[in-house]
């Protein structure tokens, strides 16, 4: 068997193209590896965040004598009603710390218009993944307005 110079050149060609193929295919295995890895990553920071915004609704849309964290609502006995985002301060205030599932809260606040945030519950915050959350709600007492700030981390 005898190698052209013809036949060599096509040889060498195709070796080319071969490696730019693969080179290509390892490109784009790598960018979907990556792509996937940083969609996990999303998907565990999304659900930190929808656990918390879902536990300050929960607080200022229920109400729960046991757990004012699950709920510190206003109930209107006249109506027998609870009236979501009037919040029961007193109730709020008798907040103890809790863990809903893999989220925990660690600290609510208070903030009353023209006035500093008043902490009420406050537990040290891990050097995990935190979300801070705020709401506006109006107090039942008094009648003024407010924001409720809820911050949890996952554990």
């Amino acid at each position: 068997m005898r190698i052209t110079s013809k036949g060599s050149v096509f040889s060498i060609e195709l070796f080319f193209a071969f490696l730019v193929c693969v080179l290509i295919l390892a490109a784009a295995l790598r960018s979907e590896a990556l792509m996937l890895f940083g969609s996990s990553q999303n998907s565990k920071q999304f659900f930190l965040e929808e656990k918390t915004i879902m536990l300050a609704d929960a607080l200022v849309k229920n109400r729960n004598a046991e757990q004012p964290l699950a709920g510190s609502a206003f109930f209107d006995s006249e109506k027998r009603t609870v009236i979501s985002n009037l919040v029961d301060s007193s109730l709020l205030n008798s907040a103890k710390p809790a863990k809903f599932g893999n989220v925990e809260v660690f600290e609510i606040s208070l903030q009353r218009k023209n006035q500093r945030p008043e902490i009420i519950l406050s537990n040290p915050l891990p050097s995990g993944n935190c979300v801070s959350v705020k709401r506006f709600v109006v107090l039942q007492e008094t009648s003024e307005k407010a924001i409720v700030g809820v911050i949890a981390c996952e554990n």
